[in-house]
């Protein structure tokens, strides 16, 4: 209450979906982050990296579709093109997302654009992991 007391009015939705998205965080409720997420992107309150936020939560459970949608525009927009940390973890997650929906072709594509920025890393992150192992069980 003292924090809501002390935002401005336009960032006042925000605060207000902050309990929220922490709770669901503490839970692990994903559906409910997405929803959160979902609500704070339509205030205009949660910046423009709600929908690869949205997108990741939807990939990883299972939400191929809303994925694919929300980084088809995302990708589109051209904001994660200028980030050298976001731009290859996103196209990762769009490679999950047209893996999830059957477009292994793309997803294969997508898998080894994103290794070619991280080709030589001093720590092979989660992600880089995840996509050498997608990588050989879809022959590429």
């Amino acid at each position: 209450n003292n924090m809501r007391t002390r935002l401005p009015a336009q960032l006042q939705p925000l605060g207000d979906k902050v309990g929220e998205l922490y709770d669901a965080l503490g839970a692990s409720d994903t559906a409910k982050m997405i929803s959160v997420y979902d609500e704070l992107d339509k205030t205009g309150t949660a910046g423009g990296d709600a929908a690869r936020t949205i997108a990741t939560l939807a990939a990883f459970s299972g939400q191929y579709q809303k994925a694919y949608d929300l980084l088809t525009k995302y990708l589109a927009e051209g904001g994660a093109v200028t980030s050298g940390l976001f731009y290859p973890y996103t196209l990762y997650i769009f490679g999950i997302a047209n893996e999830g929906l059957g477009k292994t072709t793309e997803a294969v594509k997508l898998y080894q654009e994103a290794l070619s920025y991280w080709k030589a890393p001093e720590i092979e992150i989660p992600a880089i992991k995840d996509m050498k192992k997608r990588l050989a069980r879809l022959g590429a």
